[in-house]
């Protein structure tokens, strides 16, 4: 993984379901560099999206200042509401995806 600077805001972008090796290397990831100091905000897309869903458990430990959104257009297209998330995950659109593009010094793509 390329060095990044300290500090920085990351937005990584998970679309494989939880289970998958790109999954876990994404939550590994996100941990890691959270460990190191960076901002760090998930976005789950594609079946990404399962990760989020209560029972699931991806998101388990995941650190409570770390953001987590899923785009609800594909929560709704697998059939799952708002209602089914893990409390810490926002449901969010793609103009607030390309707003966190905008917001994030760095996007890592784990798809």
């Amino acid at each position: 993984m390329e060095s990044i600077p300290k500090g920085l805001a990351v937005l990584i972008l998970v679309n494989s379901t939880p289970s998958s090796a790109n999954a876990r290397r994404a939550w590994q990831t996100a941990l890691t560099l959270h460990d190191q100091g960076h901002s760090i905000t998930l976005f789950l897309i594609q079946d990404g999206v399962l990760a989020a869903l209560n029972g699931e458990t991806a998101l388990r430990d995941l650190p409570s200042d770390i953001s987590c959104y899923v785009l609800g257009e594909d929560l709704a297209l697998r059939g799952f509401t708002p209602l089914k998330l893990h409390k810490q995950v926002q449901v969010a659109d793609y103009a607030q995806l390309v707003d966190l593009f905008d917001q994030h010094a760095r996007v890592i793509g784990a798809l």
